[in-house]
């Protein structure tokens, strides 16, 4: 897909990324080792690596993940369920990171390894939870776009606010795995 990397505009001292089209949500993890952001043009989780003394930010390179994507662009690595991600949060031990989509109604899971932080979409139905299912995900029940996302302080349960469902979901996360299962939702 042409056009969807960043440009470098070295006039106003901001660096190239690859997949950082429309960025719509950034979360720092716990070890402020890393911010995730997520692209809605660019169907994508983007990892960077933090210097915590100046907080500059570089992107991880192509080899490390640092661009996830639904889309075919050119060094990301293939992600399921990722057609508009709107929301990212990281869980208090920084073992996770979870993307809530809007257009794909769903929820996103991945691990989060090493100092560099680089993720990894979980593996099966535990990789992904969306309203419809596809893709090789679980089939959750009113997501239908997600555009809001908490993690409880103990990390055990995940929240997210689906726009056109009209409902809160709730899910449990394993600690072990970082898997979760969803446990009900609240709607109108």
């Amino acid at each position: 897909v042409s056009g969807l990397v960043g440009k470098a505009k070295g006039s106003q001292g901001c660096g190239l990324a690859i997949g950082l089209l429309a960025p719509n949500s950034v979360a720092v993890s716990p070890d402020g080792r890393n911010v995730y952001a997520t692209t809605r043009d660019g169907s994508s989780v983007v990892t960077f690596l933090r210097n915590r003394v100046t907080g500059e930010l570089r992107q991880l390179p192509p080899s490390a993940s640092g661009c996830i994507s639904g889309l075919p662009i050119p060094g990301c690595t293939a992600g399921r369920a990722l057609k508009w991600p709107d929301v990212v949060v990281v869980s208090p031990d920084g073992k996770n990171v979870y993307v809530g989509d809007f257009a794909g109604s769903g929820v996103t899971s991945f691990s989060r390894a090493g100092k560099a932080g680089a993720l990894t979409q979980l593996s099966g139905t535990a990789g992904c939870i969306t309203e419809a299912g596809e893709e090789g995900c679980a089939k959750g029940v009113e997501l239908n776009h997600v555009e809001g996302m908490a993690i409880s302080a103990n990390g055990s349960a995940i929240y997210t606010a689906a726009a056109f469902s009209s409902a809160v979901g709730t899910f449990n996360r394993e600690a072990s795995t970082g898997a979760l299962t969803q446990r009900g939702c609240i709607t109108v």
